[in-house]
């Protein structure tokens, strides 16, 4: 029996580690299998390439050149991105808005927004840049909010004067196109006379019954002729407010100061006076009779408060109220103050001032040492 189980344990053995099916022995626990090779999908003839992942910075982005495929520039490292995509960023929307810095991008955004003639483009834009590019590619004469000037814009745009809204459209139209025919848009009917005049070369006026008719025509007709020779036949003595207007008109447009002499004195005052505010010419203001004082004064002060000019307050009454009104307001309102004007200032108090307000604005303690007053001038250097 004993044998019979050391038998049956010896068979056991050998079922269970005896020979493979092809005969070969099995390899010792420490042995190494056979080596395996794997050749990859881009290999040929068995030799390994440059895979896809092994590519540079400047392999991807000529590669993205070559085949106008932005997205082959997002496999480029960040900072390079940007400079991948712009030479692509002008064939598609799509491939501008890939682009990360936006002062890079916005030269792209203006690119199509201009080539598409789109508006929505431009909401991509910020700041000073969005509204320039909603002005420019806005449909023409919609930025005009007031209807008139619209109508005026279509007008001119269209050369055709059914867009007016107003007599001014169909009188500047028609006079400027030489078309009489617009002429009869006009609701004012002196105007529409003056209209008609102005391109038959007629003069309509002298026919006119109310004498307060042929002032307003003759006004028209020097406006649309653009000559001052009209308005001489405005009135024997020019006292009347359309003489008045029609003077300084031309007053101004001729740089000739010297017409509103022809006015009545309360109209040549005050023809003065505006002249010097539209040329920034105080001469006008000195051209006023000293006698007539309260429209000397207010042409002086005007100027002086228009101009930020101190040294116009100097033609004023010396220490007079009105005169250091005049100062204080130039003195202490004006945001830029002058050296030349400074220095021109008669009244020292007030051109001590003037030097310590501009030692103030341009931060320069130079300044102070104009200032004649010592304590003044201390404060002055101090507050710098």
């Amino acid at each position: 029996m004993r044998g019979l189980h050391l038998f049956l344990v010896l068979a056991s053995l050998f079922l269970l580690f005896g020979c493979t099916d092809n005969g070969q022995q099995p390899s010792s626990p420490g042995e190494e299998g056979p080596t395996i090779s794997v050749i990859g999908a881009e290999t040929g003839n068995g030799t390994a390439s440059t895979s896809q992942e092994e590519f540079t910075d400047a392999q991807w982005a000529q590669k993205a050149l070559e085949e106008g495929n932005a997205y082959y520039c997002l496999k480029v490292s960040m900072e390079a991105q940007d400079a991948c995509l712009l030479q692509l960023s002008n064939l598609s929307l799509q491939n501008c808005m890939m682009l990360g810095n936006y002062e890079v991008r916005k030269g792209c955004l203006w690119h199509h927004a201009r080539a598409l003639r789109d508006i929505s483009v431009c909401d991509m834009l910020r700041g000073e840049e969005l509204q320039a590019c909603i002005i420019e590619l806005s449909p023409p004469c919609t930025m005009e909010a007031d209807e008139n000037e619209r109508g005026r814009c279509y007008a001119f745009l269209t050369n055709d004067s059914s867009h007016c809204k107003d007599d001014e459209c169909f009188f500047d139209f028609a006079t400027e196109t030489m078309d009489a025919a617009a002429c009869a848009g006009i609701q004012n009917t002196i105007k529409e006379a003056v209209c008609v005049g102005i391109i038959r070369g007629t003069n309509p006026c002298p026919g006119l019954a109310a004498d307060s008719n042929k002032n307003l025509c003759y006004y028209m007709m020097a406006l649309g002729k653009d000559s001052v020779n009209y308005c001489y036949s405005i009135d024997g003595l020019y006292e009347s407010d359309i003489a008045y207007q029609c003077f300084l008109h031309f007053a101004v447009e001729n740089q000739n100061k010297d017409l509103c002499n022809i006015l009545e004195l309360n109209n040549r005052w005050k023809c003065l006076s505006n002249y010097s505010l539209a040329m920034r010419d105080v001469s006008a203001c000195q051209a006023i009779d000293s006698r007539a004082e309260v429209s000397s004064n207010l042409c002086f002060d005007g100027f002086a408060r228009k101009f930020y000019q101190a040294s116009a307050c100097n033609y004023l009454p010396y220490a007079s109220v009105v005169q250091t009104n005049c100062y204080a307001y130039v003195v202490l309102a004006s945001p830029e103050l002058e050296f030349w004007d400074c220095n021109n200032v008669e009244m020292k108090e007030w051109k001590d001032r003037c030097f310590m307000n501009l030692a103030d604005q341009k931060n320069d303690a130079t300044y102070c040492e104009y200032v004649e007053d010592a304590s003044m001038g201390q404060l002055c250097v101090s507050n710098i």
